[in-house]
Protein backbone atom coordinates (compact mmCIF):
# COMPACT_ATOMS: atom_id res chain seq x y z
CA UNK A 1 0.00 0.00 0.00
CA UNK A 2 1.43 3.36 -0.99
CA UNK A 3 1.95 6.08 1.58
CA UNK A 4 -0.49 8.38 -0.28
CA UNK A 5 -3.25 5.76 -0.07
CA UNK A 6 -2.49 5.23 3.62
CA UNK A 7 -2.67 8.98 4.33
CA UNK A 8 -5.89 9.33 2.32
CA UNK A 9 -7.61 6.43 4.07
CA UNK A 10 -6.36 7.71 7.43
CA UNK A 11 -7.69 11.20 6.65
CA UNK A 12 -11.07 9.81 5.60
CA UNK A 13 -11.17 7.75 8.79
CA UNK A 14 -10.51 10.77 11.01
CA UNK A 15 -13.02 12.92 9.13
CA UNK A 16 -15.63 10.19 9.71
CA UNK A 17 -14.74 9.97 13.41
CA UNK A 18 -14.97 13.75 13.82
CA UNK A 19 -18.33 13.87 11.96
CA UNK A 20 -19.71 11.08 14.15
CA UNK A 21 -18.46 12.80 17.32
CA UNK A 22 -20.07 16.09 16.22
CA UNK A 23 -23.30 14.21 15.60
CA UNK A 24 -23.27 12.68 19.08
CA UNK A 25 -22.41 15.98 20.81
CA UNK A 26 -25.04 17.83 18.77
CA UNK A 27 -27.74 15.30 19.56
CA UNK A 28 -26.67 15.29 23.24
CA UNK A 29 -27.20 19.05 23.43
CA UNK A 30 -30.42 18.85 21.41
CA UNK A 31 -31.86 16.14 23.67
CA UNK A 32 -31.03 18.18 26.75
CA UNK A 33 -32.69 21.22 25.20
CA UNK A 34 -35.94 19.28 24.70
CA UNK A 35 -35.90 17.86 28.23
CA UNK A 36 -34.29 14.43 27.74
CA UNK A 37 -31.08 13.14 29.27
CA UNK A 38 -28.15 13.90 26.97
CA UNK A 39 -26.36 10.59 27.55
CA UNK A 40 -29.13 8.86 25.59
CA UNK A 41 -27.47 10.17 22.43
CA UNK A 42 -24.68 7.65 23.00
CA UNK A 43 -27.03 4.76 22.16
CA UNK A 44 -27.20 4.62 18.32
CA UNK A 45 -30.66 3.14 17.65
CA UNK A 46 -32.22 4.63 20.77
CA UNK A 47 -31.18 8.19 19.95
CA UNK A 48 -32.82 7.91 16.54
CA UNK A 49 -35.92 6.47 18.20
CA UNK A 50 -35.97 9.42 20.61
CA UNK A 51 -35.80 11.93 17.76
CA UNK A 52 -38.78 10.29 16.08
CA UNK A 53 -40.70 10.00 19.37
CA UNK A 54 -40.11 13.61 20.38
CA UNK A 55 -40.53 15.34 17.05
CA UNK A 56 -42.88 13.08 15.10
CA UNK A 57 -44.25 9.66 16.08
CA UNK A 58 -42.56 6.55 17.37
CA UNK A 59 -44.47 4.41 14.85
CA UNK A 60 -42.75 6.28 12.04
CA UNK A 61 -39.40 5.27 13.56
CA UNK A 62 -40.29 1.62 13.06
CA UNK A 63 -41.26 2.38 9.45
CA UNK A 64 -37.90 4.14 9.00
CA UNK A 65 -36.10 1.20 10.62
CA UNK A 66 -37.90 -1.30 8.36
CA UNK A 67 -37.04 0.76 5.27
CA UNK A 68 -33.40 0.93 6.36
CA UNK A 69 -33.18 -2.84 6.98
CA UNK A 70 -34.84 -3.58 3.63
CA UNK A 71 -32.46 -1.16 1.96
CA UNK A 72 -29.46 -2.90 3.52
CA UNK A 73 -30.66 -6.37 2.53
CA UNK A 74 -31.42 -5.26 -1.01
CA UNK A 75 -28.07 -3.48 -1.31
CA UNK A 76 -26.23 -6.66 -0.30
CA UNK A 77 -28.35 -8.70 -2.72
CA UNK A 78 -27.71 -6.24 -5.56
CA UNK A 79 -23.98 -6.19 -4.85
CA UNK A 80 -23.87 -9.98 -4.92
CA UNK A 81 -25.90 -10.00 -8.17
CA UNK A 82 -23.50 -7.51 -9.78
CA UNK A 83 -20.47 -9.56 -8.72
CA UNK A 84 -22.12 -12.72 -10.04
CA UNK A 85 -23.05 -10.97 -13.30
CA UNK A 86 -19.46 -9.82 -13.76
CA UNK A 87 -18.19 -13.33 -13.12
CA UNK A 88 -20.69 -14.77 -15.60
CA UNK A 89 -19.66 -12.21 -18.24
CA UNK A 90 -16.01 -13.10 -17.78
CA UNK A 91 -16.86 -16.76 -18.39
CA UNK A 92 -18.78 -15.83 -21.53
CA UNK A 93 -22.31 -16.66 -20.39
CA UNK A 94 -25.32 -14.39 -20.74
CA UNK A 95 -27.10 -12.92 -17.70
CA UNK A 96 -30.67 -12.06 -16.91
CA UNK A 97 -30.51 -8.29 -16.95
CA UNK A 98 -34.14 -7.87 -15.92
CA UNK A 99 -33.61 -9.25 -12.44
CA UNK A 100 -30.57 -7.05 -11.85
CA UNK A 101 -32.37 -4.00 -13.23
CA UNK A 102 -35.40 -4.70 -11.02
CA UNK A 103 -33.25 -4.89 -7.89
CA UNK A 104 -31.47 -1.65 -8.81
CA UNK A 105 -34.79 0.15 -9.40
CA UNK A 106 -36.15 -1.23 -6.11
CA UNK A 107 -32.95 -0.13 -4.36
CA UNK A 108 -33.39 3.36 -5.76
CA UNK A 109 -37.06 3.45 -4.69
CA UNK A 110 -36.26 2.37 -1.13
CA UNK A 111 -33.46 4.94 -0.96
CA UNK A 112 -35.85 7.69 -2.02
CA UNK A 113 -38.51 6.53 0.49
CA UNK A 114 -35.95 6.51 3.31
CA UNK A 115 -34.74 9.95 2.28
CA UNK A 116 -38.31 11.32 2.26
CA UNK A 117 -39.00 9.98 5.77
CA UNK A 118 -35.73 11.45 7.02
CA UNK A 119 -36.50 14.80 5.33
CA UNK A 120 -39.88 14.93 7.07
CA UNK A 121 -38.26 14.20 10.46
CA UNK A 122 -35.68 16.93 9.94
CA UNK A 123 -38.45 19.27 8.78
CA UNK A 124 -40.31 18.64 12.03
CA UNK A 125 -37.12 19.18 14.05
CA UNK A 126 -36.29 22.46 12.33
CA UNK A 127 -39.93 23.58 12.58
CA UNK A 128 -39.89 22.91 16.32
CA UNK A 129 -37.09 25.43 16.60
CA UNK A 130 -38.73 27.99 14.32
CA UNK A 131 -36.58 27.27 11.27
CA UNK A 132 -37.55 26.63 7.67
CA UNK A 133 -36.72 24.41 4.72
CA UNK A 134 -33.21 25.74 4.21
CA UNK A 135 -32.24 24.72 7.75
CA UNK A 136 -33.91 21.35 7.09
CA UNK A 137 -31.65 20.90 4.07
CA UNK A 138 -28.67 21.67 6.30
CA UNK A 139 -29.85 19.02 8.78
CA UNK A 140 -30.19 16.50 5.97
CA UNK A 141 -26.79 17.18 4.43
CA UNK A 142 -24.74 17.95 7.56
CA UNK A 143 -26.71 16.59 10.54
CA UNK A 144 -23.81 16.72 13.01
CA UNK A 145 -23.09 20.40 12.43
CA UNK A 146 -26.72 21.52 12.33
CA UNK A 147 -27.70 19.47 15.41
CA UNK A 148 -24.77 21.12 17.16
CA UNK A 149 -26.06 24.55 16.10
CA UNK A 150 -29.55 23.73 17.42
CA UNK A 151 -28.16 22.35 20.66
CA UNK A 152 -25.64 25.07 21.47
CA UNK A 153 -27.16 28.27 20.12
CA UNK A 154 -29.38 29.93 22.70
CA UNK A 155 -31.33 31.73 19.95
CA UNK A 156 -33.02 28.43 19.11
CA UNK A 157 -35.76 27.72 21.63
CA UNK A 158 -37.69 24.47 21.47
CA UNK A 159 -41.40 24.91 20.81
CA UNK A 160 -43.17 21.65 21.62
CA UNK A 161 -45.71 21.06 18.84
CA UNK A 162 -47.83 18.91 21.14
CA UNK A 163 -48.23 21.83 23.54
CA UNK A 164 -50.27 23.67 20.91
CA UNK A 165 -52.54 20.68 20.34
CA UNK A 166 -53.12 20.22 24.09
CA UNK A 167 -54.89 23.54 24.37
CA UNK A 168 -58.60 22.89 24.15
CA UNK A 169 -60.42 25.80 22.59
CA UNK A 170 -63.45 27.05 24.41
CA UNK A 171 -66.70 26.25 22.67
CA UNK A 172 -69.10 29.14 22.78
CA UNK A 173 -72.38 28.14 24.32
CA UNK A 174 -75.66 29.21 22.84
CA UNK A 175 -77.85 31.36 24.96
CA UNK A 176 -81.45 30.26 25.14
Amino acid sequence: MSSLALVTSSTEFWISVIAYALSIVGEWMLLEKVGEKGWKSLLPFYRTYLLYRIFWDRKVYFLYLALTVLLLILAIYTLMAVILAMAVLVMGYSIQEGQLLFSIVLLLGLSIATLVVQWKLYRKISGSFGEGKLFTLGLLLFPGIFMLILGLDSRFAYQDPSEDSKEVPEIPQKEN
